[in-house]
């Protein structure tokens, strides 16, 4: 097959999986989108091909649109990214804790090979490590941990560090932090804070200072 036919017949067979589980594919963006209530799923996939082979990339992110929106607001942010997410790799082995089953972080399509058994095996990667993420991340009290309860000083399942400081406060207000708590949270996030870029760092105090002026 030509290498259009691949990446057609790869996304017209992922199109009906994810059709069913309720995702919209966007062409231009290269990106499955699924939204239920304030919970938003992306899923990217891209192609790079070669002479004998085709590597198919994917990552995935979970968004909240009480996140998104509250974030808007309070720091005139017109498109915050999403809040976490990766590889199916990444988050086999540092959410889940497992070994992954490739030694490639990139599912391999060899052209001399049946396109079937690599579409079965992104299957297998989005029921295995994608959609249980995605449901993991619901929970409000489990999105809190993989923002805020993380070791301090990595970037985690967060899409940057600078990503990390402007959602904490929010997310850990949405799982139920007390003002107190969130003061808490400040104080442990400050020696970041200190140390990152005037916006950031305003844009973190304008956060903070929104939710330490709200009625205890």
């Amino acid at each position: 097959m030509e290498n259009r036919d691949i990446k057609k017949r790869f996304i017209e067979e992922i199109s009906n999986l994810l059709s069913n589980e309720g995702y919209e594919y966007i062409k231009s963006k290269s990106m499955f989108k699924k939204r239920t209530d304030d919970n938003i799923y992306i899923i990217y996939i891209y192609f790079y091909c070669r002479a004998k082979y085709v590597e198919i990339e994917t990552t995935f992110y979970y968004d909240n649109m009480n996140v998104h929106k509250l974030q808007k607001l309070i720091t005139n942010d017109n498109q915050p990214d999403p809040i976490c997410g990766g590889t199916p790799r990444f988050i086999c082995e540092f959410y889940f804790k497992q070994k992954y089953f490739s030694e490639y972080t990139n599912l391999i399509y060899m052209k001399s090979n049946p396109i079937e058994s690599t579409i079965q095996d992104w299957a297998n990667i989005y029921n295995m490590y994608i959609k249980p993420f995605f449901n993991e991340c619901i929970s409000s009290t489990t999105l809190n941990d993989i923002v805020n309860n993380e070791n301090i000083n990595i970037t985690g399942l967060n899409l940057s560090y600078y990503n990390r400081l402007l959602k904490s406060m929010i997310i850990a207000k949405q799982s139920g932090y007390t003002i107190e708590e969130l003061k808490l949270l400040a104080n442990k996030y400050a020696p970041q804070v200190a140390k990152v870029s005037a916006s950031i760092r305003k844009n973190f105090n304008l956060i903070k200072d929104y939710f330490f002026s709200l009625p205890q």
